[in-house]
């Protein structure tokens, strides 16, 4: 099953490589970063808890699982041009009701540049529009992805409340914002630091010490020197798509730590 939203982030290139290291066998499967979802979509696991802070990321989805069709009708309904885009952009949305609202998210994230959840410091999205819309997804898509949820509870929240109620034999993947020289608003204004890197470094450990397999995807960083050394790791090569420029997609290394063995060796 394809995610329904253009992410920046998003693990899609990397999911042969992540579906390798999974593990065989788990209780529950935890996602506190869900963003697009890309790998719960491929794996479609029995029981399941998503989670983001991003409010109308998670109000989507939870507007999906309640009345796919209902989005799939507010969806047909939006031309597909750059006028579209930004008076879409320019509504509160909270104006809307829940099935409106969703559908505009998923047409601005489908159009706008890189699929970049950019806001300004007073929470409103303001990402340009791209000049393509990517394909929107029909009925039947939204159908079978409301299936999908039957046995996963959605839920808007910071990652430590999902990651703190991880118990024994539960599997949580982790793909937390990267760390970034100059904050520009992605995932919300002032939503993810330094001090929530640390937090989540703190949680992790926690989880481990308490039995939960732990997956954590990230890029090569400082921030990672000397932490998890004891976790096994894979490196794998990623092409970065956010910029501007082509000349300036670069391929970089992503690192993929478990706390647990797998098919894969330790790079």
């Amino acid at each position: 099953m394809k995610p329904i939203i253009r992410w920046a982030g998003s693990k899609r290139q990397l999911l042969p490589q992540l579906k390798e290291l999974v593990p065989h066998s788990y209780e529950r499967y935890i996602e506190p970063f869900f963003g697009s979802g890309c790998l719960y979509f491929d794996l479609l696991p029995k029981i399941a808890v998503v989670s983001d802070i991003n409010t109308q990321l998670i109000a989507v989805y939870q507007a999906v699982a309640k009345s796919p069709r209902d989005v799939a009708c507010y969806l047909e309904s939006i031309p597909h041009s750059q006028e579209a885009y930004y008076q879409l952009r320019s509504l509160d949305p909270t104006t809307l009701d829940e099935c409106a609202k969703a559908a505009r998210f998923i047409f601005l994230m489908k159009s706008c540049f890189n699929g970049v959840y950019r806001t300004n410091k007073a929470g409103s999205f303001n990402t340009p529009f791209s000049g393509n819309v990517y394909k929107l997804p029909v009925e039947s898509e939204l159908l079978e992805m409301a299936r999908a949820f039957e046995t996963c509870s959605i839920q808007n929240c910071d990652f430590s409340i999902s990651l703190n109620g991880a118990n024994n034999g539960d599997f949580v993947y982790l793909d937390p914002p990267y760390p970034s020289a100059k904050f520009r608003g992605e995932y919300g204004y002032k939503q993810f630091t330094k001090a929530d890197m640390s937090r989540l470094l703190f949680d992790v450990t926690r989880a481990s010490t308490r039995g939960v397999k732990v997956m954590l995807s990230f890029c090569e960083s400082d921030w990672l020197d000397g932490q998890l050394n004891h976790w096994n790791t894979s490196v794998v090569s990623v092409r970065r798509t956010v910029s501007a420029t082509l000349m300036n997609r670069k391929t970089v290394n992503e690192l993929v730590l478990t706390n647990y063995q797998s098919s894969v060796s330790r790079i």
